[in-house]
This record gives structure tokens, C-alpha cells and sequence, in this order.
């Protein structure tokens, strides 16, 4: 079974060398390496083409600058293998990774297969898994009321654990079956907020069955995050307000159960917590400014309504504090107890 790769590549060449390396030293062999160079402006695509030229299996594509959804739309057409998984160039993955989901898919051939992935930060590892059972299979029905609703919003009990809801949405980490899902186009990522859900939303849909593997990790590298002021996104309600759209219209063309609408109301209120870290860790003077904006976004329409039918009953205490002074556009004490939790989080780190 040959299994191809994406890798987008946009000036990381502090990390291609180790990335295509990681790839080439993989237990399995039967591997072709799609590289896409979306107009890097640093050494990147110099180190691509070398390992190009030393290795059949790497094709390296250059093309001007379209964004990771671009980028990965590029790959899929070069895609020859009977499965595909995306890499980041910064990230990882373990040396018998291919292997062993390879073992897995030749069992059963599932539309998707997911694996667990690992938080790589400075100093520390945070292992993430799925809330599925080991080695699952999971057939269309019990799919589509599992991984299908739970990408869509957390419900009920999972909403005890609100850090988690973007941990089903990478396009990274899954093996997809090459003839189902091939001509699947992601979203512009520079219109929309999280491409990579939109298209698992999409995916999982379509999949007649998936499986769950947890014997080995994707490894996200975390230490490549640039400074949070200075990655101030000022569209980033309004990419929201599209992806929120989108799946709504979605969940109706589909005609799928109440539940989902429920769950994305949920996850509305949920992003509240990205959309407070970049209104919040602005400087004080930038923050000032732009105080107004920040109320504005959280008296709109969508919170109203989306507060309206949510409910606190499940959230850690913390959480309801944070989404209380959401509720009410008390911004400064939702500064403060966003710069707290942020400096927590550096401390981790560390």
C-alpha cells in the first residue's frame, strides 16, 4: 500500500530539513513525499529541491503564495497513493507511525483512520487522546453521532473539558482513503476560521467508517507560535461569523438532528476564549483603543442568541467566571483573567 504525504511548506527552513528527514527514516518505505513551496521568501524551497534531487519519492511543487488551504489543494492533485495524510513542516511524527496505522488500514480499509498526536512545547509534552475506544471502528451511523457532532461542538459532559474542542479539528494525524476524498477542497484559509474543521466536517460526513489508533503519535510542535501581540488578528470575528454560517448551513442542507445545532451554539460561546486572547493581550494603549471594538463584538447579535439557550451547568468554575464577564462585556476584568491565564501558560512552557 503506497501512502502519500503533504507537507505545505512556507519559509520554515529552520524545520524542513528534520521534517523531510523524519519522513525518509520512517520504518515503512512505500511512502511518496508531495511537497508544496507556496512562495517562500527564505531558504526553504532551496532545501526542498536538494532532497528532491537526492530522493525518487519527493515531488516538490513551487507555486506563489495561496495560504495552507492552497497549499494543501495543490497537494491533492499530485496524490497517487491508495491513502494521504498531511504534515506540517514543523511538526513530527514517531518512526513507526506510517507502519503501524499502514498495518491497521490494510485490516479493515476504513474511510478515515485517526491517531492520537502529542503537544510538543519547549520543555513539556502534553499527550492528547480521543474520547474513542482503542483500535475502534466506528461504522457511518454511530460516526455521525460521535466524531461528526462532537467536530461540529462539545455537548453535555464534554463541556467539563472546554480546552478541548479544537482537538478533533486537525487536518494533520489522520490517514483519509485517497478515492473518496481526493477532490475534497479545503476552504480559503484567509476567509474562513479553521479550515482544517471545515473540511473534517466535511470528510467525516462523507466516510462510511473510521478507526482509532493510540499505539503512536503525530507530534505538533508548539514552539513555533509567534508572539500573541504581535499576531493580533482584527478579522478574526468576522472569519468566525463565516465558519459559524457555513456549518449552520451545513447542518440544515444535511438535515441532521437537533443536537448539532445545540452543539454549535456551544461551540460559538466556546471560541469566546480565542476571541478574548486576541482582543486581551494587546498592549495597554492598543488595548484602549480597541476596548470599544471588543464590546461591539461581544454585544452582536450571535452572543445574545447563542447565551440565550447555553447552558453553564457542566463548565469548571473558572470557565463560568470567564464566559459570565463574556456575557456581560465586563473587558477588563476579562483582561486581567486572560493575561493570567496566558502567563500560566508560559509558565508551562518553560
Amino acid at each position: 500500500m503506497k501512502i502519500s504525504i503533504i507537507i505545505p511548506v512556507y519559509n520554515v527552513e529552520k524545520y524542513i530539513t528534520n521534517c523531510l528527514s523524519n519522513i525518509l527514516n520512517q520504518t515503512y518505505k512505500k511512502i511518496e513525499i508531495i511537497v508544496v513551496d507556496d512562495g517562500s521568501t527564505d531558504e526553504s524551497a532551496i532545501l526542498c529541491d536538494k532532497f528532491e534531487k537526492e530522493y525518487q519519492n519527493i515531488k516538490v511543487v513551487h507555486q506563489e503564495n495561496k495560504g495552507l488551504s492552497g497549499a494543501r489543494n495543490t497537494g491533492l492533485k499530485y496524490v497517487t497513493g491508495e491513502y494521504f495524510f498531511f504534515l506540517d513542516a514543523d511538526d513530527w511524527i514517531d518512526k513507526d507511525y506510517v507502519r503501524q496505522c499502514v498495518s491497521f488500514l490494510n485490516k479493515d480499509k476504513p474511510d478515515i483512520l485517526v491517531t492520537s498526536f502529542k503537544k510538543e512545547y519547549k520543555d513539556k509534552t502534553v499527550g492528547v487522546t480521543l474520547n474513542v475506544k482503542p483500535k475502534k471502528r466506528i461504522n457511518i451511523k454511530n460516526g455521525r453521532s460521535f466524531f461528526l457532532r462532537r467536530l461540529i461542538g462539545e455537548y453535555g459532559k464534554e463541556l467539563k473539558h472546554p480546552g478541548k474542542i479544537e482537538d478533533y479539528n486537525p487536518a494533520w494525524g489522520k490517514f483519509y482513503k485517497s478515492r473518496v476524498f481526493r477532490q475534497q477542497k479545503f476552504l480559503d484559509n484567509r476567509k474562513y476560521r479553521s479550515e482544517d474543521l471545515l473540511f473534517n466536517i466535511d470528510a467525516f460526513y462523507k466516510a462510511k467508517s473510521y478507526e482509532y489508533l493510540n499505539t503512536v503519535y503525530y507530534h505538533y510542535n508548539k514552539q513555533n507560535e509567534g508572539s500573541i501581540v504581535s499576531s493580533h488578528d482584527p478579522v478574526l470575528f468576522k472569519q468566525f461569523n463565516k465558519l459559524y454560517g457555513w456549518i449552520d448551513h451545513f447542518i440544515t442542507e444535511k438535515d441532521l438532528p437537533e443536537l448539532y445545532k445545540k452543539s454549535l451554539n456551544n461551540r460559538i460561546i466556546l471560541n469566546l476564549i480565542t476571541i478574548s486572547i486576541n482582543e486581551c493581550m494587546l498592549t495597554p494603549d492598543k488595548f484602549k483603543d480597541n476596548k470599544e471594538k471588543f464590546i461591539n463584538i461581544l454585544n452582536d447579535d450571535l452572543y445574545k442568541k447563542a447565551f440565550s439557550k447555553f447552558s453553564y451547568t457542566e463548565l469548571p468554575l473558572s470557565y463560568k467566571i470567564f464566559f459570565k464577564l463574556c456575557e456581560y462585556k465586563r473587558v477588563y476584568l476579562l483582561r486581567t483573567m486572560v493575561k493570567i491565564a496566558m502567563s500560566r501558560r508560559e509558565e508551562i512552557k518553560r
